[in-house]
């Protein structure tokens, strides 16, 4: 994704601030660095507000093998380093 169209941009709402997503490969850009920040950042909000909550587990619910792939994955790249395996 180029600079211009990185994949997300800000758009006006009620909350504090919303984003619309798009990618070609949005597994992957999940991968990026940018946006895996912004998750952990409003990852609080969204589960203390009900509605938001709600969406979250539902498409968690709908997509549970793959939210469990993606998980190992996450945890054994974090966790390769500290066993010294590249």
């Amino acid at each position: 994704m180029s600079k211009e169209n990185p994949g997300y941009r800000e758009v006006e709402h009620t909350a504090d601030w919303e984003l619309e997503v798009w990618a070609a490969d949005l597994p992957g850009l999940l991968e990026q660095f940018d946006t895996r920040q912004a998750l952990h950042v409003t990852f609080g909000s969204v589960l203390t507000t009900p509605a938001l909550k709600d969406r979250l587990m539902a498409g968690l619910i709908r997509n549970e093998e793959v939210y469990y792939g993606v998980l190992e994955r996450h945890f054994i790249r974090h966790l390769r380093p500290l066993r010294g395996v590249q």
